[in-house]
């Protein structure tokens, strides 16, 4: 479950970083 959350953290991270970029 840890695993699982940290990756949809990780994968959302760039997104965030476009987000604020964008």
């Amino acid at each position: 479950m840890t695993s699982h959350v940290l990756s949809l953290l990780v994968e959302d991270k760039p997104g965030l970083l476009t987000r604020v970029a964008g």
